[in-house]
Formats: structure tokens, sequence, C-alpha cells
């Protein structure tokens, strides 16, 4: 997108601060704000290029849906709720195979509000048929994080994500390293 403009590249560890507050402040985040007039034209380009290139390299994290199957099988209901945008988010989950493993998708488009507002995760509960005391919010960023506490529920903070130290700053109220030892968090 920013080729597209004249402009280098990003690193990926440059882009990796940008992420968690959906495609929009992605684009804006990635030109700059000196350059507002670009903003909806790198929007468009940057879900033109996602929408065709988003399943590239797009793979389940190591051991997630081992776990996924043990907690299920212990009745645990799964829901997604992103700021990718909900037709790219669908996408994904169907072209991995997983779409039919949630109860609810909530994409960063669904309803006006985004993370981190708790409209999203108030959906997903609902939609679930699960006690805010019964839930908890998984997540890889400090965005989660934020979700969770406005939402009224814990979170438990995976560390394989692409950034770990804001999310151990943030303070989730749980921290794993493995997909596995989500299981006896949950399960337990």
């Amino acid at each position: 997108m920013r080729a597209c403009f004249g402009l280098p590249p990003l690193r990926p560890e440059e882009v990796y601060r940008l992420v968690g507050r959906g495609a929009r402040v992605l684009v804006e985040r990635a030109l700059g704000p000196e350059r507002p007039e670009l903003h909806d034209e790198g929007m468009r380009l940057f879900l033109e290029h996602y929408g065709e290139h988003c399943l590239d390299q797009t793979r389940p994290y190591p051991g997630v849906v081992a776990a996924m199957d043990v907690l299920a099988s212990n009745g645990v209901v799964f829901s997604v709720v992103t700021n990718k945008p909900e037709r790219l988010t669908r996408k994904i989950l169907t072209g991995l195979g997983l779409d039919g493993r949630f109860v609810a998708v909530v994409g960063g488009d669904t309803f006006p509000e985004r993370k981190p507002h708790p409209r999203g995760v108030e959906h997903a509960r609902q939609a679930a048929g699960v006690a805010r005391e019964r839930s908890l919010m998984v997540g890889d960023s400090s965005v989660d994080v934020e979700t969770a506490r406005a939402a009224g529920i814990p979170c438990c903070g995976v560390l394989w994500g692409i950034d770990p130290e804001g999310l151990g700053a943030a303070g989730p109220e749980f921290l794993v390293g493995a997909a596995e030892e989500l299981i006896p968090l949950i399960a337990g």
C-alpha cells in the first residue's frame, strides 16, 4: 500500500506495533497523520490486497485447534471478536476449516463500535448463552485486555502473538505461553 504512494516499506516489527485497532487505524498509522488525504485510498488498496491474500500465510497457531477440540468436548463454546472486517474474518475461518467452531463471529465492522468497546463481546456472550461469570476473553494484544475489562470479564493473554511485551504490560488476569495451557485454565 505504501509503495503505491511512493513511500518506502515498513519493517515487519514496525508494522506489528501498528496492528490491533482495526484496518482503518492500521492504514492511518502506516501512512502517517501528515497524509490524511491518502487514508481513504490507502484503505481501499489495503482491503483489496488483503482480501486477495489473507489466506496466503495464515495458519492456526500451533496447538490451538487441538486445545479447542478438547475444550469443546467439555462443553466450552467459542466466539470470535476481532477488529478485522467481518467478511475477511469469515473468509479466513472458512479457508482454515474453522468456521463451524464458533457460535458468533464479530468483526470490526459488525457494529458501529469496535474493540475495545464491549459490544462485540456482549453480543458473542449472549449468542453463546454464557453468563458473564463463565466467560473468558483469550487474546494476544493489549486491546483484548482493554476489551475484556470493558465487558467485565477476565482475559487470558496468549504470548505467541505479535506483541507479547505490550500484552503483558496490559495486565491480563492470566498469561499462557502455549495453547495446551489453555485447557486446564478454561476447563478448571
